[in-house]
C-alpha cells in the first residue's frame, strides 16, 4: 500500500506587530504568542505569502528565538509600505 502524505494548512493566521516596519524591512517582529500563528516555510515550493494591510509578503524564514518572519516584500504587484 503506498505511503500517503498529508498537507498541514494554516489559513486566515492572525498576528500583530511588535512594531512598525520600513517600507524596506525584510524581517518582521510579531507580539509575543503570535509566531504559533505561522508554520516555518519549507522549499520555495512550500512558502506561504500574508497579507499586512494591502501588502502582499512571502513568508521565507521564521525565528522562533526573536519572534520574526523573514519575508519578501510586495508581491503580485502590491508596493512594499511602511506599517
Amino acid at each position: 500500500m503506498p505511503t500517503t502524505n498529508f498537507l498541514r494548512v494554516f489559513n486566515f493566521g492572525l498576528g500583530f506587530l511588535a512594531s512598525g516596519i520600513t517600507a524596506a524591512a525584510t524581517t518582521i517582529t510579531l507580539q509575543e504568542g503570535d509566531l504559533a500563528n505561522f508554520p516555518a516555510p519549507g522549499p520555495s515550493a512550500e512558502r506561504y505569502r500574508i497579507v499586512v494591510n494591502r501588502e502582499i509578503m512571502e513568508v521565507t524564514g521564521r525565528d522562533e528565538s526573536n519572534n520574526t518572519l523573514t519575508v519578501s516584500r510586495g508581491l503580485e504587484g502590491t508596493t512594499p509600505a511602511s506599517h
